[in-house]
């Protein structure tokens, strides 16, 4: 018996956006945008738009979205509330925000960011997943609120129990050990405790929807339920059965009253919203009903459309200005008498609360402002911006800017009132008679509700007009709905010969009506060739600036460099390239670098020469002396130049201006043969020019803040200082937490600044650029694996790094010089003989105007890479105030050795003689790490600065896994691989007249190429991604083989005021007349259109449009045998139909087939030449009518197989119609049907998959196995490895189960059931798999390991989408390969701690709906946790390694391995 096992892995992250924030996260600075899509959490800031970016307006003030955090968590969150965390009386100082977080079935975290991990920290974690529900209990979404006054959080567990999590800190009075001591008083929060809500006075069930009040004393929790369901069809029975009660909270006590309910209630409320003072109150939406509940003045509510009538008997005014139907919809408030709705049609509406002097709202005034994309989550983030979180269409960070609307609008403009007085200082009153008499009403408002009251009611009743514009967008490629695979048409010659695999590239479909779309995604850079030289024998190259200038500014690349072994060539990079003979380069030596100081000097450095050159003409030449170490590395700014030595020393060379003028230069030697002093070689090091203003050195002996005196003397004193006034709110409680953490600490916990009009508002915005002088810094990482940042010129050190080779999350000073001494035993005790050598470092500013360093090195075949960030503690005199935080990427860039690593002897892609391309090889040592040479001739250098590469810049890195890092608009770093040519050499950039804003490159095979980026592509993405908007629902995707075109399946809707009546066995339509206030049901109409990939648009005169109530249900290319035409398989276009006209009539199917072909080219056309644009006709050659609807078609062995109803018919096709040959009863409603070979397998809505058998001979077709469990399937596949099949099948809750058929295992009753292998959850709901097979490129071109290559030859992965834009694989795995990564996954389990404190092994578990006596099967490995190890630190890795009993480098052998066979697109 062999079972099968796998690697799960998402590698590409959730791209849908559900729940957001706005909260200060991860800093006090600025406020965050923090949001939510699965189990992806990123975290954005508002930066406003460079003037001098193209396109970009000098006076524009918008903003756009900037990442400046990422994080993967183990669990979806469902939703997310923000907890302002203000200064504590303990006398810790203001905190970021925190977050508490709820998860699936019933689990809330607060977390908070912690700098000192750059990771989330967990708070408190409050599971009450063991409290099962109740029998009566249905599915509900553990929904969390946070009070207003941050005194508590309440989450729904189960439907049937609301967690109050007290948020607030007591103060309790304890005792001291000795009698002496006076009375400590401790702050302890309150413990969490549940509440019954079927127990409460008046049972609570079917809760809808809960929040908090504001303006009560205690936390009050409103909640809005259904006791008693019902539904449309049943009105005339039951109806409003939806109610609302109100609880008050004592978080003491744990006590939980009634203290106001509502009855009654239309059956179609859903939502809640509560309005802040000085209105107060709360909003309640239905789908066609608004309205308004105060415990202190009457309901008042109006029905929006004429769809409300005859629904209920609640008093309702008809309010039809705009015809809204708000199921469905998202709110927020933008003021407290504002409210911002989406429906589900996209369009945003503005609700103003329109109110009386007794501030009772009266009246609802609403006004459509614009029409946005399908909303899930509606966040105001102050300041005239609004965020549109979608998992339909891109997010949308918008705009918006009021004005008064025309004096029509305005209703009952009242003059503000003036409090009569306002005494400066409050007298203390005594509560007697006299004290209310002599008081004014509007002073007691003024106090109650403070300055808000004053503008209250004129700003209630003045009516605004609102303009949107979209200021920026995420992108979003989910929900995908349908997956192929087509051949990639503009892959460059060069680049195909390269492998014998078909490049391909994966289409997906997504979102819905106007926002459906289709998103071409590549996981790899293909880049266009524009030309290719063969030149042996050269090792490096680079390029130079010239003073041509292209149309956009920028400027032009003049020379070519190109290093030999004892030589230097020099070209001209113009229309033509051209050697140029004569010039002041140096020509008879090799070149270790050459570039540009500046955009008007140039400079060339050879072992023994430096030379400054103003484009060709020599500026200064500076000679090393003979007793000097030749030069093997360098680094330059626009001032200095770096010069590394083969002795471990270095020399910094400044360029001085002679006069004022900038004409005359010369190269000095400001520090010369420079050692450093601790006595360790210099093994890497670059020059930084800093303009962001991080780089700035502490103060001497900071002052003692207050806010750092212990906690007692601070209590103390801040309590004695109390005036008698804030003794009575301390004791009623009449302020706020936020009010009250002032009083304690004095300390203002949000930077504010005066505005225009004299109030004090957040400073949220992070700035565009800031007036920096530029600063000067060499790092230079030793021998011994530190790594120090220098000044310039001085060299003075202001950051030192011990144990950079660690590669730690985060890198401060303060945390530099302790020493672990648990490690020893497996780093070694002699750091002279370090096996981490930094091998290269660099140091580039990346993002708006250069502000955001990050700092690249290579560790060997680590590729680390550390975001210089402003460090989150005071350091110490003399250092730098920065810290470095880990950026994870998931690019595997290690060299696989496999069984060469047992040899000791490695192919080296940059060893040997300088000059040679030829693969050489290098000694290992014992442990495995490359033994270093004697001598070094030169460094050659793998990180290579990107400059203007298609309007990006980054770092390229070189090596066998070459990859792009780009720096994006967004402020994120990605990267992008670029394996299909191999390994690469070098790199520079290049931008001329025939390139422009390219790169070239050396390949291992001694070929120059010439590239630019293809354009039309979006690399702001984690893949390259190509989305493509049609404004219609594609519902099915098939790639036509024969014409290479894609065959569409897409819908709209449009309202329908018909109703399907049949008359004599014919269509008679019944109209139906309805008022103008009715909200008409839709219809959806479908239609087949052909796709070119040229374009990506539909081809005008090439479609078929389906019939009004007839869906196209199933789409697939299929090649099928002509019986009586042809022999051999012809490729068709077939589509399944069904005609539904509702309940009361029948359904029926149809089976249509078309033929695609391409049109042949006129006479005129083809004399015309040039690249006339392919013409396709599409033709219905074939109708076949089912007595049930069509789900599902494919084709077998050249037979057509169908699923109508419980049936599964094989079909034949001769003589231009089917014929039905085979059939086999099957599952009520089959989804989908999937071939291989003669094997059919079928899955159910319910019923779990089915395996059939067709034998084209016999044309018998039987049932051979099925999986007898209750499953609500989503997807299914074939999983193949070699000799083994399996079967993949996913569910709705998430889980992928592995199926086999093994009819000798003794649960399998003898082969009539499938034997589950594996059981896992995956986290997201996949919708769709497309297999490919394994890609055996890397090994071919590399390794040339032919057993590897007939290994995946025969195996293939399947890749599969989920409805949240994630995307991944399933990859069959070797049993060896299999229990090696099992280890690992374990041993990480125990060792690695996880974000959030969630645990992934949990996460990972299969959900069932219902108890099941039988385990879980462990088959399956996690890549998602077993692919975090590259990312860990050194001693992580090592102490993995050693518990395993693996070498840590046959565990990167083994994720090499998968990583580079699932590179298939």
């Amino acid at each position: 018996m062999t079972s099968m096992h796998a690697v799960f892995h998402v590698n590409h992250p959730p791209t849908s956006v559900e729940n957001a924030v706005w909260c200060y996260f991860t800093c006090l600075k600025y406020k965050q945008l923090v949001t939510f899509g699965a189990n992806q959490m990123n975290v954005y800031r508002l930066a406003m738009r460079d003037p001098n970016e193209p396109g970009v307006n000098v006076f524009s003030n918008r903003a756009k979205l900037e990442q400046v955090a990422s994080f993967k968590l183990f669990g979806n969150v469902i939703s997310a509330g923000v907890v302002r965390r203000s200064a504590q009386p303990d006398g810790e100082q203001d905190v970021t925000d925190a977050l508490i977080l709820t998860f699936q079935p019933a689990l809330a975290v607060l977390i908070c960011y912690d700098a000192s991990t750059n990771d989330l920290k967990p708070l408190s974690l409050y599971d009450y997943n063991e409290c099962e529900p109740t029998v009566n209990d249905r599915p509900t979404l553990p929904e969390v609120r946070v009070d207003p006054e941050m005194r508590c959080a309440a989450f729904l567990a189960h439907g049937s129990k609301v967690v109050i999590v007290p948020l607030r800190k007591e103060l309790h009075d304890e005792r001291g050990s000795s009698a002496t001591e006076h009375f400590l008083q401790i702050y302890r929060t309150l413990p969490s405790f549940d509440i019954t809500l079927f127990e409460l006075e008046e049972p609570v069930a079917n809760v809808l929807d809960m929040q908090f009040l504001y303006g009560y004393f205690e936390p009050t929790l409103q909640i809005l339920y259904q006791p008693i369901q019902t539904w449309p069809g049943r009105l005339a029975m039951r109806k409003d059965t939806v109610a609302m009660v109100t609880l008050s909270l004592n978080l003491t006590h744990q006590a939980y009253p009634i203290i106001w309910s509502q009855n009654y209630l239309p059956f179609d409320c859903f939502k809640l919203l509560t309005i802040p003072k000085p209105i107060g109150g709360s909003l309640i939406f239905g789908a066609n009903v608004l309205i308004y509940l105060n415990q202190s003045i009457p309901a008042y509510g109006v029905m929006t459309n004429s769809l409300a009538r005859g629904t209920t008997d609640f008093l309702l005014t008809p309010a039809f200005e705009e015809k809204i139907a708000f199921d469905t919809c998202r709110v927020c408030l933008l003021e407290p008498d504002k409210v911002a709705v989406i429906v589900k049609t996209g369009d945003i509406h503005i609700i103003t609360l329109l109110t009386d002097e007794m501030r009772a709202v009266k009246s609802f005034n609403f006004q459509k402002a614009a029409t946005s994309v399908l909303t899930c989550c509606i966040v105001h983030l102050g300041d005239s911006y609004l965020f549109l979180g979608s998992r339909l269409a891109n997010s949308l960070l918008l705009y918006y800017s009021k004005q008064l609307a025309p004096l029509g609008r305005v209703r009952n403009t009242a003059v503000a009132r003036t409090p009569q007085k306002q005494p400066a200082n409050k007298k203390r009153r005594l509560n007697t008679v006299a004290d209310y008499l002599e008081i004014a009403p509007d002073e007691i408002d003024h106090e109650i509700y403070g300055e808000a009251i004053l503008q209250s009611e004129s700003i209630s009743q003045v009516i605004y007009s609102y303009n949107l514009e979209v200021c920026d967008s995420i992108l979003n490629i989910g929900p995908v709905g349908k997956t192929t695979i087509g051949e990639s048409l503009f892959i460059s010659e060069g680049l195909a010969q390269n492998s014998t695999d078909v490049e391909t590239e994966l289409v997906v479909s997504s979102g819905h009506d106007k926002n459906g779309a289709v998103s071409v995604l590549q996981k790899a850079i293909k880049p266009t060739l524009i030309t290719t030289f063969e030149l042996p024998n050269y090792i490096d190259l680079w390029t130079t600036l010239g003073s041509d200038v292209d149309e956009k500014g920028n400027q032009r690349h003049s020379c070519l460099i190109l290093a030999r072994h004892d030589s230097t060539a020099i070209l001209e990079t113009r229309e033509e390239i051209n050697e140029v003979e004569q010039s002041g380069f140096i020509y008879n030596e090799t070149t270790i670098y050459a570039g540009n100081v500046d955009k008007r000097f140039s400079i060339q450095v050879t072992p023994t020469r430096l030379v400054l050159l103003e484009h060709t003409l020599l500026k200064s030449l500076l000679l090393m002396e003979a007793s000097d170490s030749p030069v093997v590395h360098v680094s330059v700014t626009d001032l200095f130049v770096f010069l590394l030595n083969s002795a471990g020393r270095y020399h910094i060379v400044q360029i001085k201006h002679l006069n004022d003028e900038l004409e005359n230069v010369e190269l000095v030697f400001v520090k010369k043969n420079v050692e450093h002093q601790s006595g360790f070689m210099v093994t890497s090091g670059c020059l930084y020019r800093d303009v962001s203003g991080l780089f700035s050195v502490g103060q001497t002996n900071p002052t003692v803040d207050s806010s750092k005196q212990p906690a007692s003397s601070k209590l103390t004193e801040s309590v004695s200082e109390l005036t008698t006034d804030q003794e009575e709110e301390l004791l009623f409680g009449e302020k706020t937490e936020a009010d009250l953490s002032k009083v304690f600490s004095g300390v203002s916990r949000v930077k504010t600044e005066p505005s225009e009009d004299g109030r004090k508002t957040n400073i949220f915005k992070y700035p565009l650029s800031i007036a920096v002088t530029p600063t000067y810094w060499c790092i230079v990482g030793l021998q011994n694996g530190m790594l120090q940042f220098l000044s310039l010129p001085d060299l003075k050190p202001c950051f030192t790094v011990q144990k950079f080779y660690h590669a730690k999350k985060v890198f401060s000073v303060s945390g530099n010089h302790v020493e672990i001494k648990s490690e020893s035993h497996l780093l070694g005790e002699d750091m002279r003989t370090n096996k981490f050598p930094i091998n290269e470092v660099l140091v580039t500013g990346m993002g708006a105007n250069r502000c955001r360093p990050h700092l690249f090195c290579l560790l060997n075949d680590d590729l680390v890479i550390y975001e210089i960030n402003e460090s989150a503690t005071v350091q110490p005199q003399g250092t730098l105030q920065i810290s470095l935080l880990k950026y994870c990427h998931d690019t595997m860039i290690h060299q696989y050795l496999g069984e060469r690593r047992v040899s000791k002897k490695v192919p080296a892609l940059y060893g040997g003689l300088p000059g040679t391309q030829e693969e050489e090889e290098v000694l290992l040592s014992e442990d495995g790490y490359p033994v270093p040479k004697t001598s070094v001739s030169r460094l050659v250098q793998r990180l290579r600065p990107v400059e203007n590469v298609s309007g990006y810049n980054g770092v390229f890195v070189c090596g066998y896994h070459p990859l792009f890092m780009l720096m994006t608009d967004k402020g994120v770093l990605r990267p992008h691989v670029m394996w299909h040519d191999g390994a690469i050499i070098n790199y520079a950039n290049l931008n001329n007249v025939n390139c422009p804003a390219g790169f070239l490159y050396f390949t291992q095979r001694n070929q120059l190429r010439i590239a630019v980026l293809p354009s039309n592509w979006d690399y702001d993405c984690h893949w390259p991604t190509r989305k493509i908007n049609l404004k219609a629902t594609v519902q099915h995707l098939s790639y036509h083989l024969q014409t290479k075109t894609y065959c569409v399946v897409a819908s709209s809707t449009e309202p329908v005021n018909r109703m399907p009546r049949l008359v004599l066995d014919k269509l008679d339509p019944e109209l139906l007349e309805r008022d103008d206030h009715y909200v008409y049901p839709s219809i959806t109409k479908f239609a087949l259109r052909v796709m070119q990939p040229d374009s990506w648009q539909f081809e005008p005169d090439v479609s078929w449009e389906s019939e009004e109530w007839d869906h196209i249900t199933a789409l697939k290319c299929v090649k099928l045998a002509n019986e009586g035409e042809r022999s051999a398989l012809q490729e068709y276009v077939v589509i399944g139909c069904s005609q539904v006209y509702g309940e009361e009539l029948p359904c029926r199917g149809w089976i249509r087939m078309f033929d695609l072909t391409e049109q042949k080219r006129t006479e005129e056309e083809i004399e015309a030449g040039g690249n006339a644009a392919k013409k396709y006709s599409l033709r219905l050659i074939c109708e076949h009518e089912q007595k049930g609807p069509i789900t599902a078609i494919n084709a077998v062995e050249g037979f057509l197989v169908s699923s109508s109803g419980q049936k599964i018919f094989i079909h034949t096709f001769q003589y231009q119609k089917f014929t039905a040959c085979a059939f086999v009863d099957a599952t009520p409603f089959t989804l989908g049907i999937h071939t291989l070979k003669s094997f059919v397998l079928s899955n159910d809505v319910y019923k779990s998959v089915l395996l059939h058998k067709f034998d084209p001979k016999t044309k018998a077709f039987s049932l051979i196995s099925k999986d007898t469990r209750r499953l609500e399937s989503m997807a299914s596949t074939f999983l193949v490895d070699n000799k083994l099949m399996g079967f993949l099948v996913t569910d709705v809750k998430c889980n992928l189960n592995l199926l086999m058929f093994q009819p000798e295992l003794k649960e399998s009753h003898a082969g009539q059931r499938l034997v589950k292998m594996v059981d896992f959850n995956t986290g997201c709901k996949i919708n769709t798999f497309v297999n490919i097979k394994c890609k055996s490129l890397f090994f071919q071109t590399q390794l040339h390991d032919q057993r590897k290559m007939k290994e995946l030859d025969n195996k293939m992965v399947s890749v599969f989408a989920s409805l949240d834009g994630a995307i991944g694989y399933v990859l069959p795995v070797q049993e060896k390969l299999y229990r090696r990564l099992r280890m690992l996954q374990n041993t990480m389990y125990n060792v690695v701690a996880q974000s959030a404190g969630l645990n992934p092994k949990s996460y990972r578990y299969p959900v069932e709906g219902w108890r099941t006596l039988i385990n879980c099967s462990r088959g399956i490995i996690d890549g998602d946790l077993i692919f975090q190890y590259p990312c860990l630190s050194l001693p992580e890795r090592l102490e993995i390694a050693d518990k395993i009993g693996i070498d840590m480098h046959y565990i990167l052998d083994d994720l090499v391995e998968v990583h580079h066979s699932t590179c298939v697109f």
